[in-house]
């Protein structure tokens, strides 16, 4: 006789799963309860979830769905993989998935797509063996640092033990620090005690004292050395505003004595150029028919948001692919268009020009106001990231002013 609790590789969870989980739920008071097991962070329902539904934070979106980040980064919880996801995935392969053990716990982002918070090992290891959905429970939470928080308390118990460990707990203080969640006053003995009470609530009973007094001790030590890797996230409204904050600005004054130079931006997601390259062609077009002194329209590309946990590696990554394809739709629109279009590309009015920086691990080469340029400098002559991010050496990146 089969177990009803348990689910076998390859097939796919039902209605009657979910009604068994309602059952379970008194087994986990502190995950199904009032909300009291992180503050900011509330349980909402548990579903069977297509695989389309995920959005996974080593992956990043664009008009043709999920591409995967080659940098193959764990969830943001995680400071590391999971030591122990061959004996999940093993167990599972073996066993089945039991719904009397804690399922995967996501969060919905701004898209409605469903983030990870904890289980992302068994969320993969479940797509590898062929499962059909998932089951997971939703939570909802006030903000990253309550959704990072949350992911490290979910990771107490699981089967087998995959334990929150300490460099989970410091990489969560350390995002919390970077995004200006957690704020530090300046005096270390003061700061030394908030690190201690926060490492402690998200471990609690995982580690001893000692531990706990050596996390807040390493990330001290990291803010005093300026370690933390900035980030910034882009949509098409936040790019064109930092475009307007340091000066990356449409040059054209038609009704004053000076012309301007004729120079017009068009800043775009790497992650739609599908769409973007033909707006930026018709553009280019009207401007070209409209503005008697138009000289070029500079195409600009933003990452959009990145949320792998190796921000460096996913923007390089995007990066490079949104300039791959963006010479890719202009061969084609050599080979197929002809008339006016095909004038604008090859008289160089429409060029695709730079992209704007996002990680503060590159603003040594790339600072974080300056425009990184594709025709200037190390990535000139169709050099990319990965180019020169393969090469031990990178010479420093030369960024002139505007012409």
């Amino acid at each position: 006789m089969s177990n009803q609790f348990i689910v076998p590789s390859g097939t796919k969870f039902k209605d009657i799963h979910l009604e068994l989980n309602e059952k379970l739920k008194e087994i986990f008071p502190e995950r199904y309860g009032d909300g009291t097991l992180v503050k900011g962070a509330k349980y909402i329902e548990t579903i069977n979830a297509d695989w389309d539904m995920f959005k996974m934070d080593n992956y990043y979106t664009d008009d043709k769905g999920l591409k995967e980040d080659v940098t193959n980064s764990v969830q943001k919880v995680r400071a590391a993989k999971n030591k122990k996801i061959a004996e999940v995935k093993e167990d599972i392969k073996k066993n089945g998935y039991d719904l009397r053990e804690p399922r995967p716990a996501f969060y919905r982002d701004k898209q409605g797509k469903l983030m990870p918070a904890d289980g992302r090992g068994k969320w993969g290891s479940m797509k590898e063996l062929g499962y059909k959905n998932i089951q997971v429970d939703i939570f909802e939470v006030e903000n990253q640092s309550v959704a990072r928080l949350l992911g490290n308390r979910l990771n107490w118990k699981t089967k087998p033990k995959a334990d929150i460990e300490a460099d989970d707990i410091e990489k969560q203080l350390v995002d919390d620090i970077n995004e200006n969640i957690l704020i530090l006053s300046g005096k270390e003995h003061k700061d030394f005690a908030l690190l201690v009470d926060e490492a402690q609530a998200s471990g609690g009973d995982s580690f001893k004292e000692s531990t706990y007094n050596k996390i807040a001790r390493r990330v001290l030590s990291k803010v005093n050395k300026g370690a933390y890797e900035t980030r910034i996230s882009y949509d098409d409204k936040s790019a064109k505003l930092w475009m307007e904050k340091w000066k990356y600005v449409d040059d054209y004054k038609p009704d004053g004595h000076k012309q301007g130079n004729g120079i017009f931006y068009y800043v775009c997601s790497a992650n739609t150029l599908s769409k973007s390259y033909k707006d930026a062609v018709y553009k280019a077009d009207f401007l070209a028919t409209h503005i008697p002194h138009f000289k070029q329209l500079r195409v600009v590309l933003h990452p959009g948001e990145i949320s792998s946990s190796d921000v460096a590696e996913s923007f390089r990554l995007i990066i490079d692919n949104g300039r791959t394809e963006w010479e890719n739709y202009t061969k084609k629109l050599k080979t197929r268009v002809t008339g006016e279009d095909l004038k604008i590309v090859n008289k160089k009015q429409l060029v695709l020009y730079g992209c704007l920086p996002a990680s503060g691990a590159m603003q040594e080469d790339y600072p974080l106001n300056k425009m990184i340029l594709f025709d200037k400098g190390p990535l000139a002559n169709g050099k990319t990231f990965t180019d020169l991010y393969n090469d031990e050496t990178l010479s420093k990146q030369f960024i002139s002013d505007e012409d």
